[in-house]
């Protein structure tokens, strides 16, 4: 409520309150609000931290096995010996 009321003043009536959670908060709190109507004006989502281990975690998955870092150790061989 704290939160929808400093979007009030900032932005005006009308427009949807944004709220980062941690991931442990996000998954309950957006049950929470599927669950009840009178909270569709809060925009809820997971934090940056739980963002970017989400985009390391594919990073890794799309590396692993490809054979790239391979390449890269190969590389840095071949420019020491230089």
């Amino acid at each position: 409520m704290q939160a929808q009321h400093i979007t009030t003043k900032v932005v005006g009536v009308g427009h949807k309150t944004v709220v980062s959670l941690d991931m442990g908060l996000y998954k309950p709190a957006k049950q929470l609000q599927m669950s009840r109507s009178h909270l569709d004006h809060l925009l809820l989502r997971p934090g940056e931290l739980h963002i970017v281990m989400a985009q390391l975690r594919c990073i890794g998955a799309y590396v692993e096995g490809s054979g790239i870092d391979t390449s890269w150790l190969n590389q840095e061989y071949m420019a020491q010996s230089l």
